[in-house]
């Protein structure tokens, strides 16, 4: 099965990890640190150039 994010961008859902709220979960320093890092590590994907609500975390299985 697959989620729809957006933009033409779908996701086999036994790659997501997790779906999160911004605002809630952004307080938190260390999410703040990951998502910046992840941005700097070129890991992150921008499927909107509206301001973001939610990021989904995914990964492949091994």
């Amino acid at each position: 099965m697959y989620i729809h994010l957006g933009n033409n961008i779908m996701l086999p859902t036994e790659e997501i990890i997790g779906i999160f709220d911004l605002e809630n979960t952004s307080v938190s320093k260390r999410t703040r640190d990951f998502l910046s890092k992840a941005e700097k590590q070129g890991r992150v994907i921008t499927i909107s150039y509206d301001l973001p609500r939610s990021f989904v975390i995914a990964g492949k299985k091994r």
